[in-house]
């Protein structure tokens, strides 16, 4: 499991990377929040009821936190 979910963080990093540009403008916060469900999200979450149970607490903190960081990207005026 630990390949698999180092995989996983990998995508969601680029992803999120990817779209670092969008999440950090003026959008509105439900806009940006769309985004992250739309494109991060599902590469998270895909299949994990399948394997999430599988994973070590280790390897669940590191999808935990892959999550945090996309979430957190975002301007000041967001508050």
């Amino acid at each position: 499991m630990k390949t698999h979910i180092r995989i996983i963080a990998a995508r969601a990093r680029a992803a999120t990377h990817a779209l670092a540009p969008v999440l950090r403008s003026r959008l509105p916060l439900r806009t940006k929040l769309g985004v992250n469900e739309t494109y991060v999200r599902p590469i998270l979450t895909y299949a994990a009821p399948a394997w999430f149970a599988l994973a070590s607490e280790t390897n669940k903190k590191i999808l935990r936190a892959q999550q945090s960081l996309a979430l957190n990207l975002r301007t000041p005026l967001d508050t």
